[in-house]
């Protein structure tokens, strides 16, 4: 039975891969054979691709500089130097497990990559990531260059950065790393195992009891602390998205850190440091280094501020808390004033609103509201209004001016401050 199922899930996991991992020879676009005949315009950017990588390799390796000079002559020393750079470990799985790996079943895909579900011989379940063949990223690639093994070894940096980071970065919010594949014969493969989390979203969580989604945010800010001060250095991740999250067990983990960069922002000038968001501005200053220094703990800050506290905190929070969360969701981008309604005049509409001479729309909570209203050049405030729709969400007034203000203890008022540029949150 072992060496049936051995050869059944082999036959799986090829046909998978040319799935995934492969565009179609019926695109017209030829596989170049020689590794080394890639255009020179597509091996300088993989050498680019391959320099960035660097600094995520152990410090200890002193091999580095003159790998990248060697790298510019031939691709062999760039394998020989990922494989040894990857590293194997008894406890992690590698190519051969992978033979072993049966039940796919496809997850999902993006730009660079497409994430499977599979089972171990024990029945375990597993997320495999490999790079997405038919993803934006190859596509451009190719329609740009026209080689199909170039293009993989190009797009396949991003997974081996996050196989890396992974390896590195050590936390419990953090994905766990259960293997990897870095294969070049007979054709080069990359591969990630991981830990199988569930998409994280947000209506269903927002659903669950306030201690839950409490507990998520103090993990999430127990992550942001390791990121800040990691063993690499303060960790940005430049593309944080609830999407880059999965649930395992309950627990919030950080799965997708492909676009995490751990250098901060050069610049000359406190002028260079500004980071700026929709709704509000940061700035750190510049050091003696030419860095912006604390940058990405400032991104990460906001980042998981607009995108889970505002809406994990507040929604039905105890009544013990409500004055303290009021206080936190102030020192941001509005204020609040209870007991007020604004004298509308009709001056500001939009479409579709449930009332016509005016802007009513339906939102789940004020962050929601504050979030609208942030993205509306014309607005500068809105008014909760003690109404729902049948479906439980709140009826917000949106408003161009909010001067003139009628006592009204069922309404509460939250008026945009200006935009800050300050060095934190106000």
């Amino acid at each position: 039975m072992h060496g049936r199922g051995a050869l059944l899930s082999a036959a799986a996991v090829s046909a998978l891969i040319l799935l995934v991992s492969y565009v179609s020879r019926d695109s017209g676009r030829a596989q170049t054979d020689n590794r080394d005949s890639q255009p020179s315009a597509l091996r300088l950017e993989i050498r680019r691709r391959h320099k960035e990588l660097l600094p995520f390799y152990n410090d200890q390796d002193e091999e580095a500089p003159g790998v990248v000079d060697k790298f510019a002559r031939t691709l062999e020393h760039l394998d020989d130097w990922n494989i040894r750079a990857l590293g194997a470990s008894v406890a992690l799985l590698g190519c051969d497990d992978l033979r072993y790996i049966t039940l796919f079943e496809s997850l999902g895909s993006g730009y660079t990559k497409a994430v499977l579900r599979g089972a171990l011989p024990n029945g375990a379940a597993i997320a495999i990531k490999s790079v997405n063949g038919q993803g934006i990223d190859m596509q451009r690639c190719l329609d740009d260059f026209g080689d199909l093994e170039g293009c993989y070894r190009l797009v396949s940096y991003k997974l081996i950065k996050e196989i890396l980071l992974l390896q590195r970065l050590q936390h419990p919010s953090m994905i766990r790393l259960k293997g990897h594949c870095y294969r070049r014969e007979p054709d080069m493969r990359v591969m990630a195992v991981l830990e199988l989390g569930s998409p994280l979203e947000m209506i269903p969580l927002l659903q669950t009891p306030w201690e839950e989604r409490f507990r998520i945010c103090i993990s999430l800010v127990r992550l942001l602390h390791y990121l800040a001060h990691s063993p690499h250095g303060s960790v940005g991740l430049l593309d944080f998205q609830p999407r880059q999250f999965v649930l395992v067990d309950g627990e919030l983990k950080l799965t997708d850190i492909d676009d995490a960069t751990i250098e901060e922002r050069m610049c000359s000038s406190d002028r260079d440091c500004i980071l700026e968001f929709p709704t509000k501005n940061f700035s750190v200053y510049c050091d003696v280094t030419r860095r912006c220094q604390g940058l990405n703990e400032k991104r990460n800050l906001y980042n998981a501020f607009r995108y889970f506290f505002t809406y994990l905190l507040p929604h039905r929070s105890p009544s013990a808390f409500q004055t303290r969360l009021e206080k936190i969701m102030n020192q941001t981008d509005y204020s609040v004033h209870k007991g007020f309604r604004v004298k509308d005049d009709g001056e500001y509409r939009c479409w579709p609103s449930y009332d016509h001479q005016r802007c009513l729309l339906s939102v789940h909570n004020e962050a929601e509201a504050a979030e609208m209203c942030s993205s509306r050049q014309q607005c500068v405030g809105f008014t909760l209004t003690p109404q729902r729709t049948w479906t439980g969400r709140h009826l917000v007034s949106f408003h161009s001016d909010v001067d003139k203000l009628i006592p009204d203890v069922s309404f509460s008022v939250y008026v945009r401050k200006p935009v800050s540029s300050g060095p934190g949150l106000q």
